[in-house]
């Protein structure tokens, strides 16, 4: 919030979803084009964690991943990559205040980012920001009913699956599915818009560092990114359109 940079004043630490939206799953991450020098270790976000609100949210560049550390941990982590500008991704919702110094994710609230849903009355939503659609029960036929999937096995149903008048549905990638994760209030998702939702989702994409795994997305916790072997079973989402 104090630093001045290249003529400008206005920097401040990002939310998670801005932070995260940087990170590339192939070769190095951040893009080394663009972001010169970067570790290959954690970077603080302005986001709290919710379920401990000691700790905060972090993104490990080398990884890819998103996880959360203790609000006082400077060995771990304490590194730092600063923003200014509106975001161009949809808000974490978390609008509650957790410290008295300016410049936490609560601090900025853009409307036109606000996480914003429509119903769409056909077991889907459509996310009013990404212009995604998601199948909405996580028990229900669109998510395998709630069936634990291998990741092979969640790619080719989504890529199988016929819903809602609609053939063109597929596993989101790490990034779409993370943009649906809330960080406000006792569940990770909306649960208006997401209802019986599991704990754990695949994504469609492949961990770099050791390709038998691929991303998950882990509500559990308040919302992280990890990785894991892509025999394990995990919940599937299915999305359709985007870019």
């Amino acid at each position: 919030e104090s630093f001045s940079y290249a003529g400008y004043s206005d920097w401040r630490l990002p939310n998670v979803k801005e932070l995260f939206s940087i990170v590339k799953f192939e070769g190095s991450s951040p893009d080394t084009a663009y972001f010169l020098n970067a570790k290959n270790n954690y970077y603080w976000t302005s986001t709290t964690r919710t379920t401990i609100t000691s700790y905060a949210i972090d993104v490990f560049f080398g990884a890819g991943g998103v996880n959360s550390s203790i609000k006082t941990d400077k060995i771990n982590n304490g590194n730092v990559w600063p923003v200014r500008g509106s975001p161009g991704v949809p808000d974490t919702g978390q609008t509650t205040s957790y410290t008295d110094t300016f410049g936490e994710d609560h601090d900025y609230q853009p409307a036109a980012t606000q996480m914003s849903y429509t119903d769409n009355g056909d077991g889907t939503i459509t996310d009013n920001r990404t212009g995604l659609t998601w199948v909405k029960d996580g028990s229900g036929a669109g998510c395998n009913n709630g069936v634990l999937l291998t990741w092979e096995n969640a790619l080719t149903f989504c890529e199988s699956l016929s819903f809602a008048g609609y053939t063109d549905w597929r596993l989101p990638n790490a990034k779409e599915l993370f943009s649906i994760v809330k960080f406000e209030g006792s569940s990770p998702l909306d649960t208006t818009y997401f209802p019986n939702s599991g704990w754990n989702y695949w994504t469609n994409t492949t961990y770099v560092p050791t390709t038998t795994g691929a991303m998950f997305v882990y509500l559990a916790n308040g919302g992280s990114v990890y990785s894991d072997a892509k025999t394990t079973t995990y919940s599937v989402r299915a999305v359709r359109g985007g870019p």
